[in-house]
């Protein structure tokens, strides 16, 4: 039980008497007037003490109490706000001993709770009588007044009457049977009975036959007859079903004989009254309610027969417990009838019978025979049989423990499975264990089986107690991927009764009906105290045999003013044997707290909602489980913590409420947002369910509702509490997710007896210099005060009276709320609005609570909030950045790489949330040039969580494919908490896309002059002056582009002829350039170069080139003839030779250009000469010497020289010389010179003018050479 809160409030009471000494105090003690039957209440101790303050405390003071018979102690808080310093409690003697703190204040109230005990014993107007006594005072003890609690409550009970009569008989003989039972089973305002009795006037006439023998303290008297009274001394409460749970042992057999007027064949006999007095554990009576039956009509004696009638009783919904199928089976006749050797009843489920789908949709639970009143009196020996599994063999059941096999005593057999627990609900019942995957499926029941025989106007019956299943038992367990079950329609059984030669059968029918038979339970702490924390237990329950549900919530919604202690986990509860383990939150079930539902005051209730992923069958056939499964099931631990706002003084007790809602849309309809044509309801026993009071499920108005009371309590003062969360309108929290903004609501009541004055509220926000996870600030002014109340903000307060104050709230760190005054009863709300900064990591926490200090009757009291807290909101998420070759692209084609080379791609997934995330990975999915798709596994050196800000490089490698390559990046995580658990908020994936074009790098260029592609020298021949034009032809012979590609042309002086840069060059593009200038004379040589960064990564440059040249010429020829006597010369253009000797003929060729010749030829015709010389370089000679062996005339012989330039100009030269005879004359002497003498042919005078001649001539060659100039 949890501990209610003490109030400690300071005020000047009364002056004591004059005599009263410092610390003596005056004790008084109160309780309710009135409390009920079970309920936990308070008793207030009230010291009133004399003179005490700081100087003179009141010390040493102890308080003892003797609680009444009935009473035991619950809890009593010993917190540092408490001025209780230690207790002690002896349950033996019910004493209780407070030992106080010392302590300064005028009064204390210690308000300490109790509970009822022993409440068999209790009755209505019990009084509960007690004081309490007070050690410690300066003049001696100090004893309270007594105080009076009277406990009230009903005696509500109702006596219960049916009768038996022989099936098939004349009615005559006719067992009535009687029970006691409570009005309301479980009721806890029910007082125990201590006695029952019951009292039947039966109809004048009617002859008793026998009375049933004393049972569970219980008789008959039947001695004033027709006069019948029962009476029994024994405890009998609502806890009990009845003082006969077999409703057999009570009873009396009455004959109606025919001879009574009113009583023949046809008539009925009068309906019959039983009264029912209580005595309570005072001796004092109640009256209880009457039962009235009355026996079918009188019949006519017939002829021996056996006879047989059925009928069906109970729910017939899935998972119902219990509905039942009866049979009555009987021998009857006259008293002439003949016994017959058995009587067997049998009712069989064997596979292709006609019971066989009645069996399947029912698990058999129990077998109950009782027999009539002559077959009990006969004790004749039974045999009881069953089937299984829809199998014809028949096996004897032979654990007997309780039943004896014989017809003396009923016999009730609890079926289940070996395992189960709870069927066997006391010794008084036998147990029929099937094994595990087996159910029953057939009884037969036969009297007499032996030596024996049976008599007519006997009877047995026999009832057997199934839960419905709507799908067939052989079914299984269903999951939640199996369609909505089919309605098998009406089911039919039928029993049988044989007796020697004669027969009878009976049947009746029910259709199943489908229903969701989900249930709770809540169990909340007796009393919680302001302040105080506590335990609600709350759980979930599928009673249907065969469903398991999707969609399943428990919602759970806590009392105003209680709430969820997010200090504190919420934990599953061990789970029952027997029975599926409940699912830790996280791993198939998960809770929102953030949840709310106002009440009928507008107070705001917080809602924890529990979802299931599945919800399997508790109670499953052919399993070993748990009969009880409806208080149990899956539960879940929830911490509470009660604030102010669950405090009012009107109204003590609390409820705390659960709620089971199913939504799976296998059982809605599709108006419903399901799958199904009608909406099946929420059905079961009526007392788990109630109206859906918030519309948890807004397909149906009936749901599983459960119900638990708490009482809160206070012993007053100022009542502060404090809320976060991370709206201004809430849901409001202990402990609230907030993304920047934050806001807490301060919520005041003042229930102390008098007003308080001059109360100043003050809050420092949370920071880190103060130990807490982040900074927090004001972002706004404090809302909600009070009239007459102002606010003030500071950023460097520490305190209420410490740092500078204004009336600005931006950026402050504290703020303080002064009032004047709160009146009794008065309560306000503040709203504070902040913003986070700093480390705002999720995990951190920032803890807050307010403080309030005041006067009360004059003295200085203070008081204090609860803790709150915030946590930054999961914002998990993270980026990924993928690059090729180390470069990020947006687009393709990407990185451009040879194909064959290399590639790496790095991925830098970076975390941008405040969430650490695990798991992180990265997958690369890729489409190559070839069309071939498949994905990459990129590694990382590191691993573990990656923390916010941090970034980890992954790395995956490749060799380039030709053409273009796509790939994109997927990376993952998961959000973990600090403890690496998953968290409820995940992050997306991130992806990124990258590029990469594989391909050849390429680069040629070819150059022309004047179009024509001169590869080596001397080039093209150019005439000096001349205009000259160069070409450069640039091709991209790759499959890559390239850009920004450089032409530069250089002579080879080093000089720049041209330069140009080509901007992009895609692949297989050429483009054309050109230049011109002006040709020299001679050979000109010059180099274009093309220079392009290599697409496929290469370090150096793609370099391609080409040579030109050409000639600027100036061509000559010529030719120098040349004659002599002599072959070693002298050469000379004339000369004279011996008539028949030798002349020897030089002839000299020279090309006196600037370039070569081609095609050179000399000839000389005259001397018959002809030379090929082909090739002469600019300024070469060559020379010839030609001999004629025998000069036989004077000639003069001419050369011509013949050759092509390198233009193709054709040149001509030519030169002569003149070879004459000298005659045979002796020689002469003229003028010194000897020369051949002339023959005479003629006169003196004749030879004379011929060798004038001669020399003349001879004079004019030597001064001028005739010479033939080139042509």
């Amino acid at each position: 039980m949890l501990t209610i809160f003490v109030a400690l409030v300071g005020f000047l009471a009364t002056p004591l008497a004059a005599q009263a000494a410092t610390g003596d105090f005056k004790l008084s003690l109160s309780a309710p007037a009135t409390i009920g039957l079970g309920q936990t209440y308070n008793y207030s101790a009230t010291l009133e003490f004399e003179g005490v303050d700081s100087s003179q405390p009141a010390s040493g003071v102890q308080l003892t109490t003797v609680l009444p018979a009935g009473i035991s102690f619950d809890s009593v808080p010993t917190g540092p706000s408490s001025p209780v310093s230690t207790y002690t409690y002896d349950a033996a003697t019910r004493t209780l001993t407070l030992t106080l703190k010392d302590t300064t204040q005028a009064l204390l109230t210690i308000v300490y709770s109790v509970k009822q005990v022993s409440n068999e014993s209790k009755y209505e107007g019990m009084p509960l009588t007690t004081n309490i006594v007070g050690t410690g005072a300066p003049s001696g003890t100090v004893t309270s007044a007594d105080v009076t609690t009277v406990v009230e409550g009903d005696n509500d009970y109702v006596a219960n009457k049916s009768y038996e009569v022989i099936t098939g008989s004349d009615n005559r003989l006719v067992t009535y049977r009687f029970n006691v039972s409570p009005e309301r089973m479980g009721s806890s305002t029910t007082f125990t009975t201590a006695g029952q009795q019951l009292t039947d006037m039966l109809p004048a006439g009617a002859e008793l036959v026998a009375a049933s023998p004393a049972f569970s303290g219980g008789s008959w008297d039947t001695s004033a007859w027709p006069k019948a009274v029962w009476t029994r001394t024994g405890a009998l409460g609502s806890g009990f079903y009845s003082v006969d749970p077999t409703g057999t042992q009570i009873w009396l057999t009455v004959r109606y004989p025919a001879s009574v007027p009113g009583w023949e064949t046809g008539q009925r006999p009068p309906a019959n009254t039983v009264t029912l007095e209580t005595k309570d554990a005072n001796a004092v009576t109640h009256p209880g309610a009457p039962a009235t039956t009355q026996s079918p009509v009188f019949g006519a004696p017939g002829d021996p027969a056996v006879s047989v009638l059925k009928w069906d009783s109970g729910a017939v919904t899935p998972g119902y417990l219990m509905h039942y199928t009866s049979v009555a089976a009987s021998y009857v006749g006259d008293t002439s009838t003949p016994n017959i050797d058995e009587l067997v009843v049998t009712d069989s489920g064997a596979t292709g019978g006609p019971n066989a789908s009645w069996f399947n949709h029912a698990d058999i639970t129990q077998l109950y025979a009782t027999f009539s009143t002559g077959l009990t009196a006969m004790n004749l020996p039974y045999k009881l049989e069953y089937q299984i599994n829809g199998e014809s063999t028949w096996n004897e059941f032979t654990n007997y423990t309780a039943a004896t096999g014989r017809t003396g005593r009923y016999i009730i057999v609890a079926v289940q499975n070996t395992g189960s627990r709870g069927w066997q609900s006391s010794t008084e019942q036998d147990v029929l264990n099937l094994p595990v995957g087996s159910t029953l499926t057939g009884w037969r029941l036969t009297i007499a089986p032996g030596a024996e025989t049976v008599p007519a106007g006997v009877q047995a019956n026999m009832r057997m107690g199934f839960q419905p299943v709507f799908r067939e038992v052989t079914a299984g367990v269903q999951p939640t991927s199996a369609p909505a079950a089919v309605s098998p329609g009406p089911l039919t059984n039928t029993a049988t009764v044989t007796g020697g030669a004669l027969n009878e059968s009976a049947s009746h029918s029910y259709t199943p009906q489908d229903g969701i038979y989900v249930t709770t339970r809540v169990d909340a702490p007796s009393s919680i105290s302001v302040g105080s924390t506590g335990t609600v237990h709350a759980g979930i329950v599928n009673q249907n045999p065969s469903e398991t549900y999707s969609d399943s919530a428990l919602s759970v919604v806590l009392p105003c003013g209680i709430f969820y202690d997010t200090s504190q986990p919420i934990t599953p509860m061990p789970t029952d044997a027997g029975l599926p383990t409940a699912p830790a939150l996280g791993a198939g079930a998960t809770v929102d707290a953030s949840l709310r539902v106002t009440d009928a005051n507008g107070c705001e209730q917080q809602v924890l909602k529990f979802s299931f992923d599945s919800l399997p069958p508790m109670r499953a056939p052919a399993t070993a489980n748990y009969r009880w499964a409806e208080w149990n099931g899956w539960n879940y631990e929830i911490p509470v913590m009660a604030l102010a706002q669950s405090f009012d003084p009107n109204t003590t007790s609390v409820a705390t409420k659960s709620y089971a809602t199913v939504s799976d849309p296998r059982f809605l309809s599709t108006a419903d947002g399901g799958t199904a044509s009608d909406t099946i309801q929420m059905t079961g026993n009526p007392v788990f369910f109630g109206d859906d009071d918030h519309d948890f499920d807004p397909a149906r108005t009936t749901v599983a509702v459960a119900q638990a009371q708490t009482s809160v309590n206070t012993a007053g003062g100022l009542l502060i509490s404090k809320l976060s969360s991370a709206s201004a309108t809430g849901p409001w929290a202990l402990s609230s997710q907030v993304d920047t903004d934050a806001f807490w609501q301060i919520y005041v009541s003042d229930i102390l007896p008098n007003p308080v004055s001059g109360i100043t509220f003050f809050d420092k926000l949370p920071s880190i210099a103060d130990g807490d996870g982040f900074d927090t600030h004001l972002t706004g002014a404090v809302t909600g005060l009070p009239a007459g109340a102002t606010a003030e903000y500071s950023s460097n307060a520490t305190s209420a009276t410490s740092g500078d104050w204004s009336a600005d709230p931006a950026g402050a760190t504290a703020f303080r709320v002064v009032s004047p005054s709160m009146s009794v009863g008065q309560n306000f709300t503040l709203i504070v609005p902040t913003a986070s900064s700093g480390n705002t990591r999720f995990g951190t926490t920032d803890v807050n609570q307010v403080s309030a200090t005041a006067t009360y009757e004059g003295n200085a009291v203070s008081f204090q909030s609860n803790e709150a807290s915030i946590t930054p909101l999961a914002a998990p998420a993270f980026t990924l950045v993928k690059k090729t070759n180390g470069v990020e692209y947006a687009a393709a084609p990407g990185a451009t790489v040879a194909v064959g080379s290399p590639v790496t791609w790095t991925y830098d997934v970076t975390n941008t949330g405040n969430t650490a995330l695990d798991s992180v990975q990265v997958s690369d999915a890729f489409v190559d040039g070839a069309g071939t798709s498949g994905s990459l596994t990129p590694s990382s050196s590191t691993s573990g969580p990656l923390e916010p800000g941090e970034t980890r490089t992954f790395t995956a490698t490749g060799t380039a494919v030709a053409g273009q390559y796509a790939n994109t990046a997927t990376a993952t995580a998961t959000a973990v908490d600090d403890s690496g658990t998953a968290l409820p908020t995940q992050p997306a994936s991130a992806t990124d896309d990258s590029w990469y074009f594989a391909g050849d790098s390429g680069l040629t260029v070819v150059k022309t002059t004047n179009n024509e592609d001169v590869d080596s020298a001397p080039g093209l021949p150019l005439t000096p002056g001349a205009d000259v034009s160069w070409q450069y032809k640039v091709t991209n012979t790759g499959t890559l582009a390239l850009t920004d590609v450089l032409v530069t042309d250089v002579d080879s002086s080093g000089n720049t002829v041209y330069s140009h840069t080509i901007p992009s060059l895609a692949p297989g593009e050429s483009v054309e350039l050109s230049a011109t200038g002006t040709a020299i004379t001679g050979q000109y040589h010059n180099t274009v170069t093309a220079t392009a960064a290599d697409p496929a990564g290469a370090s150096q440059a793609l370099t391609a080139a080409d040579d030109s040249w050409y000639f600027g010429e100036v061509p000559g020829l010529s030719v120098d003839k040349k004659v002599s006597a002599s072959k070693n010369g002298p050469w000379k253009e004339t000369t004279q030779v011996a008539d028949g000797s030798a002349s020897y003929w030089q002839i000299t060729v020279t090309n006196t250009g600037n370039a070569p010749l081609t095609g050179v030829k000399l000839k000389d015709p005259k001397i018959n000469q002809s030379v090929d010389i082909d090739n002469l370089a600019a300024g070469a000679s060559k020379t010839f010497v030609f001999t004629q062996k025998a000069t036989t005339e004077a000639f003069t012989n001419v050369a011509t020289v013949t050759g092509t330039s390198l233009s193709g100009k054709e040149l001509k030269a030519s030169d002569d010389a003149t070879v004459t005879l000298q005659s045979k004359a002796a020689v002469i002497e003229i003028g010194g010179v000897k020369v051949p003498a002339l023959a005479v042919t003629g006169s003196a005078i004749t030879g004379a003018l011929l060798l004038a001649g001669l020399m003349i001539a001879g004079s004019i060659v030597f001064l001028r050479r005739r010479r033939a100039a080139a042509e």
